[in-house]
């Protein structure tokens, strides 16, 4: 699930936006996710895990090592998700891409070599 940045602040317990990114610059909290032009969200296991890290005691050293690991592990994130539902990772479903947008029809409903598809 991604949370909005009222839900962020909330759980992390700040008022401003300001706030918010500056723990971003200090690697305290984890950069948000583009959801659109003007949209962001943040995994909330990811927010979560942070404000545990903080309940816990952790020192600012400690938790930017735990936001550096989250950040890593999204892409890993992505190809435990992308295996188990389509039983691909990422770097074959790009290969995979290429391929079919090179053989692409053009107007007339032919791929570049003339075949008919």
């Amino acid at each position: 699930m991604l949370l909005r940045i009222k839900s962020v602040k909330s759980e992390v317990g700040v008022r401003s936006n300001a706030t918010i990114y500056e723990n971003i610059k200090d690697r305290l909290l984890t950069r948000p996710v583009q959801l659109g032009k003007r949209s962001v969200g943040w995994p909330d296991y990811e927010v979560r895990a942070v404000c545990a890290a903080r309940i816990a005691g952790k020192t600012d050293i400690e938790i930017r090592k735990l936001v550096d690991y989250l950040h890593s592990r999204r892409k890993e994130l992505l190809n435990e998700v992308l295996s188990q539902s389509l039983g691909k990772n990422e770097d074959q479903i790009i290969e995979t891409y290429d391929q079919r947008s090179t053989e692409s029809p053009n107007h007339t409903g032919r791929n570049k070599s003339g075949d008919s598809l």
